[in-house]
């Protein structure tokens, strides 16, 4: 039987959706007193044939990755785990929830992100382990199609820029007075950029190619005008028995993947074909 401490009753029915092979017990809220703190947490014992992973990878928006588990970054990690064997659950969750659920255990194991970027938001980073990188995406502040991009972050002073709820670039942002806008969403982000609604965002490639894809603009309109992080794609897990099987398996067949035709398809159908150019190995 697998015994797992959530922070919140929404995150455990989740794990309970993403487990139908699995009898369910949720159990009443107790108090948990861990290193001297008082955390009120909600217990679920799960008796599984086989230990079950908990995936949680952020939710960014229909067509990148959505609640309903669709979007370009699901169908890439279902390419790379569609040979892999060790039982898994995925549970997308709002980025913030992501990173503090795989910082304090709720989650095996986090999709998308490196342990290098992790470490960089807060996460704590000392002790996990991680899979081999199938690419690296890039952060950069983005401009709307006619606008002058910008060439140092100073330059968005008052500017109104949205970023992530959660994201990693609040802080640097706050420290030059711009506006920050914290959204939900790439979407939202993105189609207030476009209705001059938003002077820049922060976004990531491939994320920006596909939205605009979406709407039909060319992507090349809009400026990269500051490059601010990178981060290999990867699985970035907490060490256990069934952890370290399933990075192996992932890194035995991750290289082919990336190699593969439906690699390359993927980016295509999602209009990030320029991406793909660059990358491709």
């Amino acid at each position: 039987m697998n015994l797992y401490i959530c922070r919140s009753k929404r995150l455990c029915k989740h794990m309970a959706k993403s487990m139908p092979e699995c009898s369910l017990k949720l159990r009443p809220p107790r108090n948990l007193l861990v290193t001297a703190s008082l955390i009120v947490g909600n217990l679920v014992s799960f008796n599984c044939t086989a230990e079950n992973l908990t995936i949680t990878a952020p939710i960014l928006g229909e067509s990148l990755l959505s609640p309903n588990r669709n979007g370009f970054w699901i169908e890439m990690m279902d390419g790379v785990l569609t040979n892999v064997q060790q039982p898994y659950s995925f549970v997308p969750l709002p980025l913030k929830r992501a990173l503090s659920s795989f910082h304090s255990g709720d989650v095996d194991c986090l999709w998308t992100f490196n342990s290098e970027f992790l470490a960089g938001a807060g996460v704590d980073v000392s002790n996990v382990i991680e899979s081999q990188f199938i690419f690296h995406a890039t952060q950069h502040i983005f401009t709307a199609p006619g606008l002058k991009p910008y060439s140092e972050l100073s330059e968005l002073k008052d500017k109104r820029v949205g970023i992530g709820v959660g994201s990693n670039l609040e802080a640097r942002l706050n420290a030059v007075s711009a506006n920050v806008i914290k959204l939900s969403n790439q979407d939202t982000k993105f189609r207030m950029l476009i209705n001059n609604r938003l002077d820049a965002i922060g976004s990531w490639l491939p994320d920006l190619l596909i939205l605009a894809h979406d709407d039909n603009i060319d992507p090349a309109l809009f400026s990269h005008s500051i490059k601010m992080e990178s981060s290999g794609v990867a699985f970035v897990c907490h060490p256990s028995e069934a952890s370290k099987a399933f990075i192996t398996e992932v890194d035995s067949v991750i290289d082919d993947y990336a190699h593969s035709a439906a690699f390359k398809d993927l980016f295509y159908r999602y209009g990030a074909e320029s991406m793909y150019q660059g990358i491709a190995r």
